[in-house]
Order: C-alpha cells, then sequence, then structure tokens
C-alpha cells in the first residue's frame, strides 16, 4: 500500500498509456480512418498525465520540505537535551559533597573561592548553550504553527519555548546568586523541561512517521 501511495501518478501514467494503447490497435485494426482521431485523444490523455505527474511532483516536495522541518524541530530538541540538564543536578549533589557536610551548608557559603568559581563556570557555561538555542525558539515556534499547521505540534513547542525560558531564568538565578537554588528545584525544573522535551520529540515524530 505505501509503494502505491508513493507512486500513484507513475501506476496512472502506465494504466492511461496501456489503455490508450489497447483501444488505439483495436480502433485501428477495425478502422484505418480512425487512426489520426486515436493519436488526437492520445495527445489529450498524455497532456492530463503530464498535469498529474506536476501536480504529484509538487506534493512529493511538499512532503520533502515539511519531513525537514520536522526533523530540523527533532534535532533542536535532543540539542536542548544535550546541554546538561542531568548534569546540573550531577553539580548540586555532588559539590556539596566535595566542600561541605551538608547541602544546606553549601548554600548558606558566601566565602569558598573554589566553590564560587566551580559554580560560576558552571553556570555561565550552561547559560551560554541554552541562550544560544533559545535564539532559534522563535523560527521553530514559526514552523509549527504556520508550516506544520498541526495543533499537537504547536501545543508542545509552545510549552516546550516556556521551560527552556525558565530553565535560563534558573541558571541565571544560579549564576548571579539572586536565589536560593537548591537541588529540589533544580530536580523540578529539569524534570518539566524534560517531559516537554519528550512530548515535544514524540510528536514530531510521529508526523514525521505519517509522511515518510
Amino acid at each position: 500500500m505505501d509503494f502505491i501511495k508513493r507512486n500513484w501518478c507513475l501506476l496512472l501514467v502506465v494504466t492511461a498509456f496501456a489503455v490508450v494503447a489497447i483501444v488505439f490497435f483495436n480502433i485501428l485494426w477495425g478502422d484505418p480512418n480512425l487512426a489520426s482521431a486515436i493519436v488526437a485523444f492520445g495527445t489529450l490523455t498524455l497532456a492530463l498525465v503530464t498535469a498529474l505527474h506536476i501536480a504529484n511532483s509538487n506534493e512529493q516536495e511538499k512532503r520533502r520540505r515539511k519531513e525537514g522541518l520536522l526533523k530540523e524541530i527533532i534535532e533542536w530538541a535532543i540539542d536542548i537535551s544535550k546541554c546538561g540538564i542531568d548534569a546540573g543536578i550531577d553539580f548540586f549533589m555532588r559539590c556539596p559533597n566535595e566542600f561541605f557536610e551538608t547541602e544546606e551548608d553549601f548554600i548558606k557559603d558566601n566565602d569558598n573561592i573554589e566553590r564560587k568559581e566551580t559554580e560560576r563556570r558552571y553556570w555561565s557555561r550552561l547559560l551560554s548553550e541554552y541562550l544560544h538555542l533559545s535564539k532559534k525558539s522563535g523560527y521553530i515556534e514559526i514552523i509549527a504553527t504556520k508550516k506544520i499547521k498541526k495543533e499537537a505540534l504547536d501545543k508542545s513547542i509552545k510549552k516546550l519555548v516556556d521551560e527552556l525560558e525558565d530553565q535560563i531564568k534558573v541558571i541565571r538565578q544560579g549564576l548571579t546568586g539572586s536565589g536560593n537554588i537548591t537541588t529540589t528545584m533544580i530536580n523540578v525544573q529539569r524534570d518539566k523541561l524534560k517531559e516537554c522535551l519528550n512530548s515535544a520529540i514524540y510528536t514530531a515524530t510521529n508526523l514525521l512517521d505519517e509522511i515518510t
């Protein structure tokens, strides 16, 4: 069935050619004077088939473009997932053991230079990665809303973009020290972002499967 769906125009061309050929030879065999009429009919049929072929080619091109856009969304979401979401949890769970006895001591400490430098480097790197990917958020939303035009994908992308912005806010707090960032807070934000990532990738992948 997939072969027929993808190559319906080719099958139509072959069928039309076979029908015209059979009719042509049958009528020509009975009355040679009708040959010119049959040729005219065959020309008209060929023109029709050509028009259908062009329409099918345009449809295939649209499908290829949509496939490329869906892959772009998936790649963008995967890039977000590689930005050290889990590494953030590892950092907050590892550093208290390196510098302090408890996480509370880790958060309250204001004098440990080594911890501050490690923390700042970590947040700076993570912030840079997320900001770089967030620059593409608007473009991704346009793809989902105006190019793909599927409600499920549109909703999942909008939610993912919102959670990405929230993740950036958490990272800024960690970098500037404007908030008491705890392991629990990072865990909650990580899980929310990961859920949105999985939803967006799943939705886009299902749509991709439908057109390939």
